[in-house]
């Protein structure tokens, strides 16, 4: 068989004047993620409220690897996929825009509060025990192609499991852990 690229549909060979227009635009969009590095270790070294910078330094840290495999696919002249990174990035923005809107740090507790839930459905998932391990094992058991496999068990979970809730006990975040709660209860019956 044949592993030579259908001609026109993947474009290997390029011109020498567009390989270098690729990659110059590839180098600015490197640039700009290395500035952006040196952002995300200027928000991290701030010491106060470190965790409402936290989902910041995330958001903008996600955005930056978006734009990071673009300037890769750009310069390996894969320009299309690149629609799909940036979309992702673009949501990133907003998701940091939506942030920075609120002063009072609220929003970033709010994330904080639903990321530590969100692990701790997680962690429930992989202690070989919960109902949530059983849902899921019941589920590969359906699975045509994990049939034959279990769901990973980790090993030492309870640690990952009380490091989790340090969080969700904290005076700090009590307020936000109580308003999640009582949202869940409202849209989950």
């Amino acid at each position: 068989m044949d592993t030579t690229p259908l001609e026109g549909f993947i474009p290997r060979n390029l011109e020498q004047e567009l390989q270098a227009i690729l990659v110059k635009y590839s180098k600015i969009i490197e640039e700009i993620v290395n500035f952006g590095s040196n952002i995300i270790g200027h928000i991290l070294s701030d010491q106060s409220d470190k965790d409402e910078t936290l989902p910041l330094a995330l958001f903008f840290r996600k955005y930056l690897e978006n734009l990071d495999a673009c300037s890769i696919l750009i310069k390996e002249s894969s320009v299309v996929p690149c629609l799909n990174l940036l979309r992702t990035a673009f949501e990133n923005i907003l998701s940091i825009e939506y942030i920075l809107n609120d002063n009072s740090g609220r929003r970033c507790k709010v994330f904080l509060v639903w990321n530590a839930f969100e692990k701790e459905k997680f962690i429930n998932k992989c202690d070989g025990k919960s109902p949530a391990y059983k849902e899921l094992e019941a589920a590969y058991k359906n699975s045509k192609l994990l049939k034959n496999e279990k769901p990973n068990i980790i090993k030492d979970i309870e640690k990952y499991r009380e490091k989790n809730q340090v969080l969700l006990k904290s005076d700090y975040y009590k307020d936000t852990v109580k308003e999640y709660r009582k949202l869940k209860s409202k849209t989950h019956g």
